[in-house]
């Protein structure tokens, strides 16, 4: 009973988060991005509570409102148009809210290591092109925050600091699109490789059974019980063409002047 239920459940859930048409690879990437929603849910749950009893009101609020938008992404995460919408809109939050955490420098400053996150999530979760320029987007108004503080009155951050992290911050970049990157093109060859199959299946008929054929005329009787010659029986169901010639027992038979 217990199996069954869980089969259940499970057909519910492949229901819930997979498209009809998602391919195994879909699948997986899927599965990936609701147990890492779910993983963000526990994050800003504990960040939630956390930032209540520390008294910041903003940041609790930029927490919950996070937390609603990944809600329903996460139950719209079959429908790729709404999802990707829902996905845009939660990036987009949580990237300024994470630099705003850089400008104003909460916690003495520690919080602009959450940036380290950003890149990876959004190349997940947008794909190559419009992850780089995201996180170029990102990147970029950051370095200006770090590089001209007293323009930007940003959190004081120490010289050395800044320049370490603008470098680690660029190669965290850097490696997130090496990695979608490469992970589009296996996507991309598995495709290729799933056509060119579906192809192959599609051009192949097998002939199964007994075909009655006539002993004089050798006509076959088709399915609907018509006697078709046989080139355009074999020609229709197999795609197969015919050429005429004329094997050695009849050349010797028919035109033995012929012969060598």
């Amino acid at each position: 009973m217990k199996l069954v239920q869980s089969a259940l459940a499970s057909e519910r859930l492949c229901r819930l988060l997979f498209p009809p048409e998602a391919d195994e690879l879909e699948k997986s990437r899927l599965l990936l991005i609701a147990l890492s929603l779910l993983l963000l849910f526990v994050i800003l749950a504990g960040s939630v509570v956390y930032n209540v009893i520390s008294g910041h009101a903003l940041v609790v609020a930029g927490d919950l409102l996070l937390a609603g938008v990944f809600l329903v992404a996460l139950l719209q995460l079959k429908n790729a148009p709404v999802r990707t919408f829902f996905f845009r809109l939660g990036l987009g939050i949580l990237t300024v809210f994470l630099l705003y955490m850089v400008w104003s420098g909460t916690h003495a400053g520690t919080t602009i290591l959450w940036l380290y996150v950003l890149p990876p999530v959004i190349f997940f979760l947008l794909g190559q092109a419009e992850g780089l320029a995201w996180a170029g987007l990102g990147g970029a108004t950051s370095a200006l925050l770090l590089l001209w503080p007293e323009v930007f009155h940003t959190y004081p951050y120490p010289g050395p600091f800044r320049a370490r992290f603008m470098i680690t911050f660029g190669i965290v970049i850097l490696f997130s699109y090496t990695v979608e990157k490469f992970r589009n093109l296996a996507h991309q060859k598995v495709l290729a490789e799933k056509a060119l199959l579906a192809k192959a299946l599609e051009e192949i008929r097998v002939l199964k059974g007994i075909l009655p054929i006539c002993s004089f005329c050798k006509q076959i009787k088709d399915q609907e019980g018509n006697w078709r010659e046989l080139e355009s029986y074999f020609h229709e169901r197999g795609e197969i063409g015919f050429s005429h010639g004329v094997c050695p027992d009849c050349l010797q038979k028919h035109y033995p002047d012929l012969e060598d």
